[in-house]
């Protein structure tokens, strides 16, 4: 949750707080929607590179070897659950009730 907040932030040049006090839910969520289709700020670099490292092994590759996905040169990002949205939900109830509060 926090994390996401974090890279939305720097991603629209703002602060956590600036964030919260300015983003509602809807608008949370649907930066939420967008980021897990396409990833926000270096991560969307990493993601091209990966893809490019993906698409020269699988040209390369032995015939009967497994094909490569963009995923396989990206192994941080499998260390953390890809929770589709519900970190940035968690997030966004947690900046409604701050703003209510």
């Amino acid at each position: 949750m926090r994390r996401f907040l974090l890279r939305l932030a720097g991603h629209l040049g703002m602060t956590v707080r600036d964030l919260e006090d300015t983003m509602d839910m809807r608008e949370l969520l649907e930066w939420a929607s967008i980021a897990k289709k396409e990833p926000l700020g270096i991560e969307r670099l990493e993601w091209l590179i990966a893809q490019l490292c993906a698409m020269t092994y699988n040209a390369h590759r032995p015939k009967h070897a497994r094909t490569a996905s963009p995923d396989d040169y990206m192994p941080w990002m499998k260390a953390e659950p890809k929770d589709g949205g519900f970190g940035a939900s968690q997030a966004a109830f947690a900046i409604l009730a701050r703003k209510r509060g």
